[in-house]
């Protein structure tokens, strides 16, 4: 059985990483990158099963690369969840921006096991 593939984007080397660790213990395969800039680099030939998205990043933020993400068709049918440090009122005035809703955002810091079964909730099988 193939693992599920998932990639990481966040400025924040250090949660990346530990990011990173904890979803490999869980048997995914991830891939990471620092910015919104390298997961455009990374995605142009690669689908994912799950991206996971910091929106407050420098350059293009988390939202603007959703959208890029988006319109990619092997990447369409990708799970998408934002992570970030951001408020719940300014949550909502960053993904206003964020074409369509099929998305999850979750706080940081967060509660890894919540996120795990959120991954897997959103994992498509066939």
């Amino acid at each position: 059985m193939n693992k599920h593939t998932i990639l990481v984007v966040d400025d924040e080397e250090d949660l990346r990483k530990v990011l990173a660790i904890r979803l490999d213990m869980e048997n995914y395969d991830v891939t990471e990158a620092a910015s919104a800039e390298e997961a455009l680099a990374i995605t142009e030939q690669k689908s994912f099963d799950i991206i996971l998205l910091d929106i407050i990043m420098p350059g293009m933020d988390g939202i603007e690369l959703y959208n890029c993400l988006k319109k990619r068709k092997h990447l369409a049918d990708s799970g998408y969840i934002f992570l970030t440090a951001l408020g719940e009122r300014e949550q909502n005035q960053h993904t206003e921006d964020a074409s369509g809703k099929d998305y999850l955002v979750i706080g940081k810091p967060y509660d890894s096991d919540i996120l795990l079964q959120e991954i897997k909730n959103r994992i498509k099988t066939p």
